[in-house]
């Protein structure tokens, strides 16, 4: 028992981070990446949800491969549906994933709770660390995926949180929109 104590406490000073260290970059693509929707989504209000996100998450594969400099994209991605959801022959049962282990996870926020493909669109990051740390997990409205005009910049704006998330990198920008660093 002793010896559990002791690999926490050296994982924990080493920077461990519980969410982070399932998604590995082998041979250029991310593997392991978990994408969760949450219970509060109804799956008869955003119907063709699974589709967007499949389409969505190509595209920012496509935008990763390109910003990263061909050094990586999104290989092997699983989505974690509600238990909730209808049964399709396609779903598979999840064996270690959940919503709250997921790299990104698609719930409603307070603005877009009762909303119905509205503007009311976001994609964050949870978990502000330093510089260089890794974050907790992506969030994103389900309201994100309603408008095939904003996918563009959907797809981009999930490369950018992706590297807040994974790698800790954040804009160069303080209060008001003012860059701190020139």
């Amino acid at each position: 028992m002793t010896r559990f104590y002791i690999a926490v406490a050296i994982l924990l000073y080493c920077g461990f981070h519980p969410t982070f260290g399932i998604v590995r970059l082998t041979n250029n693509g991310y593997e392991g990446v978990v994408i969760a929707i949450s219970d509060n989504v109804n799956e008869n209000q955003f119907p063709d949800l699974l589709d967007q996100i499949q389409r969505t998450l190509s595209e920012s594969s496509s935008k990763l491969y390109t910003a990263f400099r061909r050094r990586a994209y999104f290989r092997h991605i699983t989505i974690v549906i509600p238990e909730s959801w209808k049964n399709n022959a396609k779903y598979q049962p999840a064996t270690k994933q959940s919503y709250h282990t997921a790299d990104i996870r698609i719930d409603h926020t307070k603005s877009s709770m009762n909303e119905r493909c509205t503007d009311a669109a976001t994609v964050t990051t949870i978990g502000a660390y330093q510089c260089g740390d890794p974050n907790d997990y992506i969030l994103v409205s389900p309201n994100s995926f309603c408008n095939t005009y904003e996918s563009k910049f959907l797809a981009k704006n999930l490369v950018r949180q992706w590297a807040r998330y994974r790698y800790g990198i954040y804009d160069e920008e303080g209060k008001n929109r003012v860059l701190t660093y020139r």
